[in-house]
């Protein structure tokens, strides 16, 4: 997968045509890293319901949050220590993840 590193101030400079199935990316995590326990997930629109999974790092199921068709943004708070986790985004015509550390 395609881990990018985002500022506090979001995704901005990813340009637009590389977010989406089949791009270089599909599932982009902001602030990364983070101080803060809240990340926003961006992720295409899905046609069917998706599932957001966050694993720490010895492969621990932390989170499991159900994504609504048509969404495409999720802000979540958690309450984790620091370290790096995996966020795996799984819906009906693929699976991504991508690395996320709380500071």
């Amino acid at each position: 997968p395609t881990a990018y590193i985002c500022p506090s101030k979001g995704p901005g400079k990813i340009p637009h045509d590389l977010i989406g199935p089949n791009r270089e990316t599909s599932l982009i995590i902001y602030p990364n890293p983070s101080k803060n326990p809240s990340m926003t997930v961006l992720y295409p629109p899905t046609e069917k319901d998706g599932t957001l999974e966050i694993f720490n790092g010895s492969g621990h199921l932390m989170l499991t949050r159900q994504l609504p068709s048509g969404s495409n943004k999720a802000v979540i708070d958690v309450d984790f220590v620091s370290g790096t986790y995996i966020v795996k985004l799984i819906t009906a015509d693929w699976i991504e993840s991508s690395l996320w550390m709380l500071l």
